[in-house]
């Protein structure tokens, strides 16, 4: 069996690997050589991959770490790219979701290379762009990510982040980091011959090919983990889109005898071309979806408050600004949260609202109650009302007679048809009867298993996922 053994271990090398002639991997995991063991702690883009592809509900969470469930689904809702031609999004959201992503591949470059104690001195020189001087008081987070990103990589790398079509640009940027890092005044003066080399011109060409030979490997490096991110991060649909642009550039690379790489620029410009949007066609759609909301039956009033917040901060980003006018708030959202509320909660509300302020554990002031008690005029101060509603309970939302009112009559107006109150996301599955079982009074299939039968049962996995390296023919070996 070690045969077996060491034709599994040489298998992924392109030395022994049999392949088809025009067939190219494509990179849907993570690369080779920033592959961790399971006792290290993994990577950010890692952890983030992980909230995608492990599903929560497997697992049994305490009642006290409930809390952390909400920033495990904020991390998967941020990261999760779900642009696609019928649903594309703006140019802003990809400029932010773009600079976000290459910040996070670069921390998982550096920290990967770091565990694996693989960050030799040229790289490290690369993957620094100097003080991070990002104002963490007035920054915004767009502003503090394109800092961060900054201070992350060198500013060649920063403005030729997949590669540089320029090969002086690229040599001038080497020679220069070169000589700066060996402490030279300047670039030495070529010798006529090898034999009068200076002691400087030695040192700055050996550490000059070791500079250029680090650039092409953190290229190599980050082109790889950022496709295999965002593909992962994206659906199906787009997924086999991004395989298809990977096919199409090595056979037309094939045909044409050419020597171009394959690097994440092609999926940029892919995306740029298929999944983007004029902002203000973005903003009409934007609003008309936030004008046909609804709160649907039994769904808690906090979460019918919280599903306001993704459509809104959309629409700001669209805009490219916050929107701060109360009485524009009002008419976008607050008055359908308002009257998405039953006469039961508003009820509650009011006989509870005044002894928040006698309980000092609530910490609820005079002015917070102030800042909410004309909520259901659509006047409240948002991050204060939801602080409220967690200190209160509420019986089952059931919309009565005044919220189907005026969902009827809005949606009249907007010819939107009849409002429905059943969410779409928690609709019951009817299981469909399987060909062959039996129904009451008909005779049992002579292949169904009798009862107390004894069943030969497989052992019971644990969950997979892409970041899963076991093989399954390896339990099998390990005894040989």
């Amino acid at each position: 069996m070690n045969i077996l053994r060491n034709a599994q271990q040489v298998s992924q090398s392109h030395l022994v690997a049999h392949r088809e002639l025009y067939t190219v991997p494509f990179p849907d995991t993570n690369h080779p050589d920033l592959e961790l063991d399971y006792s290290e702690t993994p990577t950010k883009a890692s952890s983030v991959l992980d909230t995608l592809t492990v599903d929560p509900e497997s697992y049994k969470v305490p009642a006290y770490r409930q809390q952390f469930m909400k920033v495990y689904n904020e991390i998967k809702t941020s990261w999760q790219f779900n642009a696609t031609r019928a649903a594309p999004i703006t140019e802003k959201e990809w400029e932010d979701y773009d600079t976000r992503l290459r910040a996070l591949i670069i921390d998982h470059v550096n920290s990967s290379l770091s565990k694996k104690n693989l960050l030799d001195k040229n790289t490290k020189q690369l993957l620094d762009g100097g003080v991070n001087t990002t104002d963490s008081l007035s920054s915004t987070p767009e502003s503090k990510m394109k800092d961060s990103l900054a201070s992350m990589i060198t500013p060649h790398i920063r403005d030729h982040f997949f590669i540089c079509e320029d090969y002086r640009v690229e040599q001038e940027a080497l020679q220069d980091l070169t000589w700066r890092s060996l402490g030279l005044a300047t670039v030495p003066t070529p010798p006529r011959s090898d034999r009068n080399a200076s002691g400087d011109y030695v040192k700055y060409t050996r550490a000059l090919k070791a500079n250029t030979q680090a650039m092409v490997k953190l290229r190599e490096l980050i082109n790889h983990c950022y496709i295999w991110f965002l593909y992962t991060v994206s659906t199906h649909e787009v997924q086999r889109e991004f395989k298809q642009v990977h096919q199409e550039f090595i056979h037309a690379k094939i045909r044409e005898s050419s020597d171009a790489k394959f690097t994440a620029q092609a999926i940029v410009n892919y995306v740029i071309a298929n999944y983007l949007t004029e902002n203000d066609a973005q903003i009409k759609l934007l609003e008309r979806q936030i004008e046909k909301m609804i709160r649907y039956e039994n769904e808690p009033i906090l979460d019918w408050l919280n599903r306001f917040q993704t459509p809104i901060t959309k629409l700001e980003v669209a805009r490219g600004a916050r929107i701060t006018d109360d009485a524009e708030l009002k008419q976008l959202w607050k008055d359908i949260f308002a009257n998405n509320i039953s006469s039961v909660e508003h009820t509650i509300i009011a006989r509870d609202m005044a002894s928040l302020r006698l309980d000092p554990k609530a910490s609820f002031t005079e002015e917070d109650q102030s800042s909410v008690e004309r909520y259901r005029f659509g006047v409240f101060e948002e991050t204060t009302l939801r602080r409220m509603l967690v200190l209160l309970k509420f019986p089952l939302y059931k919309p009565d007679k005044g919220v189907r009112e005026y969902n009827t009559t809005r949606f009249t107006k907007l010819a939107l048809g009849e409002p429905s109150y059943v969410n779409p996301d928690s609709a019951p599955q009817h299981r469909k009867r399987t060909p062959g079982l039996s129904r009451s009074g008909e005779e049992r299939p002579a292949n169904k298993p009798k009862r107390d039968a004894t069943r030969n049962l497989r052992p019971r996995r644990g969950p997979r996922t892409f970041l899963s390296t076991e093989y399954p023919e390896k339990d099998a070996c390990a005894d040989d």
